[in-house]
């Protein structure tokens, strides 16, 4: 069941599923850098059809693993150091 509903996740196989802009935003991250990290195997994603140039879906639970990683990460503190 997919929605249709801007920012809400979609829904496959019981897996929630979002947009490259929006797994950018939720890691504070860059488009292109999502892309990248998708290709490199970091990230979970499908294409949202068979096309080869088709829109990327990321898996949410994929998201909040590197978030976690990044949290247990010593120095991973995003503040500058002033």
């Amino acid at each position: 069941m997919e929605n249709s509903e801007k920012g809400a996740p979609s829904e496959v196989e019981g897996e929630e599923y979002v947009t490259t802009a929006e797994a950018a935003e939720m890691l504070d991250l860059g488009h292109t850098t999502i892309v990248r990290m998708i290709h490199q195997g970091q990230l979970e994603a499908r294409r949202k059809t068979l096309a080869p140039r088709s829109p990327w879906q990321v898996k949410v639970s994929s998201i909040e693993e590197v978030q976690r990683r990044r949290q247990a990460a010593p120095g991973s503190d995003s503040s500058p150091d002033t």
